[in-house]
């Protein structure tokens, strides 16, 4: 089983105005059969706007390549109230070759599925 700790990468952003980089969020890397992906939250994706995205990689950080996709935020709503705030990268195979040695892939054996129900009160 993977420590899920190692696979909670950081996430930062290239301002493309700007020559700056800083670290915005994370997300955590995943695998499933063939496919690498980092899961993280909507928020993230906006940046892409403005810059690049960048994670960890072998000798220095690197820009996320692959595609990505996200829950569109609901014409009524702000991103600050977005409930459904759930993104992903999907890498190509040979960007997720080019990862930090110190993170690790989630696969589906790492997680525990269990069937309860859950009520959310506001």
């Amino acid at each position: 089983m993977t420590d899920q700790f190692n696979a909670i990468i950081p996430i930062f952003f290239q301002n493309k105005y700007l020559n700056k980089i800083e670290q915005i969020g994370s997300g955590i890397l995943f695998k499933s059969k063939n496919y690498y992906f980092i899961l993280t939250v909507s928020h993230i994706i906006d940046f892409l706007e403005k810059g690049n995205l960048l994670v960890p990689g072998k000798n220095h950080i690197d820009i996320i390549e692959g595609s990505y996709s996200f829950i569109n935020l609901h014409q009524d709503l702000n991103r600050h109230d977005d409930m459904l705030e759930i993104a992903y990268f999907k890498l190509t195979n040979n960007f997720a070759k080019k990862i930090n040695d110190s993170f690790n892939f989630l696969t589906l054996n790492d997680i525990a599925f269990e069937n309860r129900v859950f009520e959310h009160r506001f």
